[in-house]
């Protein structure tokens, strides 16, 4: 009816507290900042954030980050410096989830960087980002959570891969042959 107000944030100040709390009570809180995909909000506010400069609704889900432009990299790593400031548990979560990646094909960038690197496709580049998100956790001292969808282009043996889609039975087989 109108009457529920959705939104609003939590300080870092207040996040702090909560993660104190819960850590009173042998509790950690693991953080999850989904990405390279489910970041239509930095995206609205960061058009730059994007292969194409824009957001949409695609097939899938919205408009992914583009892994291909270092500022693109700059960003999440700049985000990620005030997560690990705030939350002391040695995981963090990346997501990697529902990434809808059509436009990275289309991208003259991702083009450049898939030939530079080596990558046969998507799932690949991808995997790149997570890979080099994973580089930019183990360097301050975390370790990389991602949904199942980060087994599809190749991931490392260090990153732990959380199991959600029943309609991939082989995914937490493939995980685990992987060790993750």
């Amino acid at each position: 009816n109108g009457s529920t107000l959705y939104g609003g944030f939590y300080t870092q100040e207040q996040m702090k507290e909560l993660v104190a709390y819960a850590a009173a009570r042998h509790i950690d809180i693991i953080p999850e900042l989904d990405m390279p995909g489910h970041m239509m909000a930095a995206i609205h506010a960061y058009p730059f954030l994007t292969c194409d400069g824009g957001s949409r609704w695609g097939e899938l889900f919205s408009t992914p980050v583009c892994p291909c432009n270092e500022t693109t990299f700059e960003f999440a790593e700049n985000v990620y410096k005030e997560i690990f400031s705030i939350f002391p548990s040695e995981y963090v979560h990346l997501g990697a989830d529902e990434v809808d990646r059509k436009e990275w094909a289309k991208s003259p960038a991702c083009t450049a960087l898939m030939e530079k690197e080596g990558l046969q496709n998507v799932d690949e580049l991808q995997s790149y980002f997570v890979k080099r998100m994973e580089k930019f956790f183990n360097a301050n001292g975390k370790k990389l959570i991602g949904w199942d969808e980060i087994l599809e282009g190749g991931v490392s043996k260090t990153a732990y891969v959380m199991y959600w889609r029943s309609w991939v039975p082989n995914a937490p087989v493939k995980a685990a042959k992987n060790g993750n």
